[in-house]
């Protein structure tokens, strides 16, 4: 029986999704279950109307919640932690994308995700459990008509942002900044491990409505950097999706005083490829290869 191990970052606004066969992303917001939803066909590609069979709930997700839910995005959960239902759905939801887009017969997995890394320091091994628990077992779900039922053998959480410099690994201290829509994340890592006390979550992003303005950003961030003792002459390279805003990189890259490069995730195929993926993808992609690394490579 072959087990596909997959790495899900479930953002808060997009989902992304690395596997054997590829990297692939899909628009995460969530909204309320409505029965008219979608009844003349999608608006958009990734548009999903959903019910988790396993306990009746119902939902909707993808770029028309902006429309189809008051005031746009009041039905997406927006936490520190990612330890509750709609988070769990998400991840169920980038599985049901992957099959999707690169059309899976296969329905057994290993699943690597993430939690932040202030909602770790928190709460501990508490939210990692229930997670687990969450994800593990049989999962039966209906999208856009559609049933997909499919089984998680083994679940890994993961630190967000520190795991993100495992895929495209250095061994010197170094430090990785991820630019997210929802939350910043900071992260120190030596030899591949992460060094909690250099590391932190900042609870602004490019779409919550905390700062929109780039200067700023980069302001917060060297401040919080000096309290976390980074160094300058130590190497910190960018990921997430503001780091394929060149203003916003920028202004980071000045603030800082060095040129920060941008983290370029490796994520090896199913025929021995290994390629260069976007730094979106930097989360999923290490939560995957830790995921094979642990499991092993599908054949």
């Amino acid at each position: 029986m072959a087990i596909i191990n997959l790495g899900v970052d479930g953002g808060n606004n997009l989902g992304k999704v690395a596997g054997p066969h590829g990297a692939t992303m899909f628009n995460s917001l969530m909204g309320e279950y409505k029965p008219n939803n979608l009844r003349e066909g999608k608006l958009f590609d990734d548009d999903m109307v959903w019910e988790y069979l396993n306990n009746g709930t119902r939902g909707i997700a993808g770029e028309f919640v902006k429309y189809e839910t008051k005031k746009g995005l009041s039905g997406t959960k927006k936490s520190m932690s990612k330890n509750h239902p709609q988070a769990g759905m998400r991840v169920l939801l980038g599985i049901v994308w992957y099959i999707e887009q690169f059309n899976i017969t296969q329905r057994e997995f290993n699943i690597g995700t993430l939690n932040t890394i202030g909602a770790i320091k928190l709460n501990g091994n508490q939210d990692k459990v229930e997670m687990q628990e969450r994800l593990l077992g049989e999962h039966s779900l209906i999208v856009n008509d559609t049933r997909y039922d499919f089984r998680i053998h083994n679940v890994g959480v993961f630190p967000e942002t520190a795991v993100a410099g495992l895929s495209d690994p250095v061994d010197d201290i170094h430090h990785v900044i991820e630019l997210g829509s929802g939350q910043t994340g900071m992260a120190t890592l030596l030899k591949s491990k992460y060094i909690a006390e250099r590391s932190d979550t900042l609870s602004f992003g490019l779409q919550n409505g905390v700062t929109d303005n780039y200067g700023e950003i980069a302001r917060r961030l060297t401040e919080r950097a000096e309290e976390l003792d980074w160094e300058q002459d130590e190497l910190t390279r960018l990921c997430g999706g503001g780091a394929k805003v060149s203003a916003l990189v920028k202004e980071i890259r000045d603030a800082f005083g060095s040129h920060l490069p941008i983290l370029r995730p490796k994520l090896r195929l199913l025929d021995g490829r290994v390629i260069e993926e976007d730094p979106i993808y930097a989360n999923s992609i290490a939560v995957q290869r830790l995921m094979e690394k642990k499991f092993g490579v599908v054949a």
